[in-house]
């Protein structure tokens, strides 16, 4: 207590004539209700001749009030005075509300200081950073007969991601808390998205720990279901990654994605299928030959895919070090081949087409 009360507060006190001489006081012989006055008084005169930094110091160090704090922050609304709210903030492990004081103060580096902090705590718990490439083999479940259009999502509004899984909390454990990562992710997107925009498509490749929990599969397996109302929770989100996955441009392009099973028995050459869930694939057939992904030996199958739809989301990946195209839900191809090129691996030529009736109904542009 006796390190708050300097000379400019003494002057003060003098200044406002409040009868208290706090010169010659021993702060030990202080009691409880002497010491708080003290305080409510070295923070009004403070505050009185704007010395608002000391003030906030007061507020925080010793009337132990950060809601106070916040407060005289809101209406002070200077640098310093934000950034002293934001380390006792940080102290009492409020980092969110630290972040955004920090903000508040103009320190965007203290605030990615956090962010990085942060981000790393929570995905080492909850997010797979090792094996994040389940999602490229993600083709289980897919219906082998034709099932009804993906419709109803497209006359939906657009509106903030945190709004977008508003529906789908009951569903998916821990969706608020990664939807909070990827938006504090997503502080300067590329491609003309909107942060919303770019964090859905984020929070798409987001691989969970397990990775039976994340999002996507869930999301793909509302996609692939005969009964069409299972995906009515999901068609604000829908309505949102779509219209992201629209703004950027669709490639024609050979892509790859595989899975560590023979499935050339599901593949004729010649016949038809459909992907009813989104498709994520990559442009280097040397990636899938990562051990991260199909590795080298084994039985493998890898599906070579001329696209005409692909859309490349490396800048708005979780993990940005991949070139991912990703493939919308609904897309219809026709098995060019079936090759058995042995030491276990079977590789599959798709090429996209058109269907005849439109299999997903998109929102106009």
């Amino acid at each position: 207590m006796a390190g708050l009360l300097p000379i400019k507060f003494r002057e003060h006190l003098q200044l406002q004539n409040v009868g208290i001489n706090v010169t010659n006081i021993g702060f030990s012989s202080l009691t409880m209700e002497s010491d708080k006055f003290i305080c409510v008084q070295a923070f009004s005169i403070y505050k009185k001749f704007e010395v608002n930094t000391s003030a906030i110091q007061v507020l925080i160090d010793h009337i132990k009030n950060l809601d106070r704090a916040y407060e005289f922050a809101e209406r002070c609304n200077e640098p310093a005075v934000w950034s002293i709210l934001a380390n006792a903030q940080m102290r009492q492990g409020l980092d969110k509300e630290a972040m955004d004081s920090f903000i508040k103060a103009g320190d965007e580096k203290s605030h990615l200081e956090i962010l990085k902090s942060k981000t790393s705590d929570a995905t080492s718990k909850n997010v797979n950073q090792q094996n994040h490439n389940h999602r490229f083999s993600d083709l289980t479940g897919e219906p082998k007969q034709m099932i009804l259009p993906i419709q109803g999502f497209e006359i939906m509004p657009l509106v903030s991601l945190e709004e977008a899984i508003s529906p789908l909390v009951s569903l998916i454990p821990d969706v608020e808390r990664m939807v909070w990562i990827v938006k504090q992710n997503c502080i300067d997107p590329k491609d003309g998205l909107s942060i919303d925009e770019s964090a859905s498509i984020m929070l798409y490749t987001m691989e969970w720990e397990p990775y039976e929990k994340s999002f996507y599969v869930a999301l793909n397996s509302a996609l692939r279901a005969s009964i069409r109302e299972r995906l009515k929770p999901w068609f604000l989100y829908l309505r949102l990654i779509i219209n992201a996955l629209q703004k950027l441009p669709s490639t024609h392009h050979i892509v790859y994605r595989g899975v560590k099973s023979d499935l050339s028995g599901e593949y004729s050459r010649g016949s038809t299928i459909v992907w009813w869930g989104f498709s994520s694939c990559t442009v280097s057939i040397e990636t899938l030959k990562n051990e991260n992904f199909l590795g080298k030996e084994g039985i493998r199958t890898l599906f070579s895919i001329e696209c005409d739809s692909g859309k490349n989301i490396r800048s708005h990946s979780y993990y940005a070090g991949e070139d991912e195209v990703l493939l919308l839900p609904a897309r219809q191809f026709k098995v060019i081949d079936c090759l058995d090129q042995g030491n276990g691996i079977q590789i599959i030529q798709l090429r996209e087409q058109q269907p005849e009736f439109p299999l997903i109904k998109l929102p106009l542009t």
